[in-house]
């Protein structure tokens, strides 16, 4: 429990404490939702109409919203700072190595 002094008041608030994540889930919405994504646009050059773009064309153009990248980078950052047997650091590394190695292949 974390205690916070506003004006004029004290306030307790629940510290949020990530629960660990496996490898196999995290890979697999990495996978999913970043890497594939990220491979259709290269491939069409389509963006999923759910993500805003900018209004201005000089501007380049969003393949993900702002919600999405950010979970996606909380996902890894939180794969990546899990106290050992559950860091997953080189395993993501290696994985991501691959998937773009593979994908470099298949053009």
């Amino acid at each position: 429990l974390l205690v916070f002094r506003a004006p004029g008041r004290w306030t307790l608030a629940k510290m949020s404490i990530a629960s660990i994540v496996p490898l196999e889930d995290g890979w697999e919405k990495i996978k999913n939702e970043g890497i594939k994504v990220l491979e259709e646009f290269l491939d069409s050059g389509s963006i999923r109409s759910s993500v805003p773009q900018n209004n201005d064309p000089a501007k380049p153009r969003n393949v993900f919203s702002k919600a999405n990248y950010a979970e996606l980078y909380t996902t890894v950052y939180n794969m990546c700072t899990q106290r050992t047997p559950n860091n997953w650091s080189e395993q993501l590394y290696r994985r991501y190595g691959e998937a773009m190695s593979d994908y470099v292949q298949r053009q």
